[in-house]
């Protein structure tokens, strides 16, 4: 375990803002890029050699974890990096050597990111061919209190093995996928993985087998995607599954909290899709409903995936297509050049946004690409409204490539990835990316007030008025609820109030409260639980 020194930081690190043309705004358009993040909504960080950013998660206070790798020289080993930015794009300089960690372990790399409730953060990829974790405190130091000094690493076989994605649960455990090689004479196949953990990081031995789970198998090859946890706490698995010849299909999973296969889901716990080409899965949402979207690409050549279409797919709680979206429960996008699928997520009011990259070549080693964003209608059609068509390219000079989304909670919208020199042997001098999006306004809402200060006398009655901004498509119900004034002796009436419009009126009855000041707590709640809170002060004279 070691860490770069700080000066080697200092000179090693250049964040380099790419110039964007202007963007013209219309009304009828949403998902533009943010001015206020970088230079005209762009970052480029570069670290060394290579770089590559595969995936994001945005903290309470909305300030962005990116990781993935980074690479010192041409050919030389990976290693697992996290960055952290304020909500300008500047990087943190309160977290780690200067708003970036590395890990300081050769040919470490990091496929997802969470971070925790408590602010802890955890990168998960692959190490020394394991399984592998790190875990780091809120200010990007290791944290000691996880495996050994803040490191997990899981072998399932004397093979190949590596994380994909991680979930959180409600609990702390921590839920990794992930893929296994085992070896074997003749050509292994790949087979999901999947590994619980407990909040210390020991595996926990109440799920799988003493923590583990491996669908690999000498009869079938399984690449696994995504993962996902339903409310129930059932987790869902998204993968790529290989019968051999050409019969490359989708195939999601779902397994009960133990790890047991889901019988009641698809038959025998799994559903395979088929576009009807060489069909790859890449990543997986679940709506406020509990329908759950899978997101990928159907192309005509398996290695290139020559005239790479996207793909949707939505599933019924059974397993079943939703027959509701799109045609039979698929949508198949081509915008006529080669796109390739990266993430997805849904917004609060059910679209989907996903992200990706398009060039002009028809296969993956075309030249030069660029992140790539489209939105979906709840039915799986086209939302007209985001871009022109449907879609949006965002340029940033060189080979662009978008992994990972993520919303803000004021609705702007974050994309990671990388962008570097077009080569063909791996090492592409690449450095991370990212770009910031608005016009993703989340259905919400504030409480606000025309006086958020009174002075009052004793025996004085005052009206309080309590405005519900709607943010967004928010409607629905709130109940505001005012304080305890029991001990203050003041009387508000009426204690409760609901309304499906914009404000509610209060009256307050100032007895024989203190003189002085006092705060007066006022809670917003709507539908489904989501609180918003106001204070108002009065002062008694």
């Amino acid at each position: 375990m070691r860490s770069i020194s700080h000066g080697l930081l200092v000179t090693g690190i250049a964040v380099l803002l790419v110039l964007s043309s202007p963007i013209r705004r219309t009304q009828a358009t949403t998902g533009v890029l943010d001015d206020s993040f970088g230079s005209g909504g762009k970052v480029v960080t570069r670290v060394f050699y290579d770089s590559k950013l595969s995936a994001v998660a945005i903290q309470a206070d909305d300030k962005i974890v990116a990781t993935g790798f980074n690479r010192q020289t041409n050919g030389g080993a990976t290693d697992l990096a996290v960055l952290r930015y304020n909500s300008d794009g500047q990087l943190d300089a309160s977290f780690g050597n200067g708003g970036l960690v590395l890990a300081g372990r050769k040919g470490y790399s990091a496929s997802d990111v969470v971070v925790q409730p408590d602010g802890k953060i955890v990168a998960g990829g692959t190490g020394d061919s394991d399984f592998a974790l790190v875990r780091y405190n809120s200010d990007g130091s290791l944290d000691q209190s996880f495996g050994a000094g803040g490191f997990v690493t899981t072998d399932f076989f004397d093979g190949e093995n590596g994380v994909v994605a991680l979930v959180v649960q409600p609990d702390g455990k921590i839920i990794a996928g992930g893929y296994t090689y085992p070896k074997r004479n003749g050509s292994p196949p790949f087979g999901f993985a999947l590994a619980r953990y407990n909040s210390d990081g020991s595996l926990d031995g109440s799920f799988g087998e003493q923590g583990l789970l491996s669908s690999a198998s000498a009869l079938k090859s399984e690449l696994l995607a995504d993962i996902a946890l339903q409310p129930d706490g059932k987790i869902l698995v998204l993968g790529t599954a290989y019968s051999g010849g050409t019969d490359y299909d989708w195939v999601l999973a779902r397994y009960n909290t133990d790890g047991s296969a889901d019988r009641g889901f698809g038959v025998d716990g799994r559903t395979r899709t088929d576009f009807g080409g060489y069909d790859r899965a890449r990543s997986l949402s679940i709506d406020s409903k509990g329908k759950v979207v899978a997101y990928g690409n159907t192309g005509d050549d398996v290695f290139y995936f020559k005239f790479s279409d996207l793909a949707l797919a939505r599933y019924e709680a059974d397993g079943s297509l939703d027959s509701q979206f799109g045609s039979g429960g698929k949508v198949k996008i081509d915008f006529g050049k080669f796109e390739e699928a990266g993430a997805i997520l849904h917004q609060p009011d059910g679209k989907l946004v996903v992200a990706g990259f398009s060039n002009d070549m028809p296969s993956w080693a075309g030249t030069f690409s660029d992140f790539l964003l489209s939105r979906f209608n709840v039915n799986g059609t086209l939302d007209s409204s985001f871009g022109p068509g449907g879609r949006m390219t965002t340029d940033f000079g060189r080979t662009d490539r978008a992994r990972a989304l993520a919303l803000q909670s004021d609705g702007k919208l974050v994309a990671v990835g990388y962008s570097g020199e077009p080569t063909y042997d791996g090492f592409d001098q690449s450095d991370f990316a990212l770009a910031r999006y608005t016009g993703f306004i989340l259905p919400d809402f504030t409480l606000d007030s025309p006086s958020k200060t009174i002075s009052a006398s004793r025996g004085d009655k005052i009206n309080l008025t309590i405005d519900v901004n709607r943010l967004g498509d928010f409607g629905g119900n709130v109940t505001i609820t005012g304080p305890d004034l029991g001990n203050l002796k003041m009387k508000l009436t009426p204690d409760t109030a609901t309304t499906s419009s914009g404000s509610v009126d209060f009256k307050l009855k100032v007895k024989k409260a203190p003189r002085g000041e006092h705060q007066l707590l006022f809670t917003g709640r709507d539908e489904t639980g989501r609180e918003r809170t106001l204070t108002i002060i009065v002062v008694i004279r």
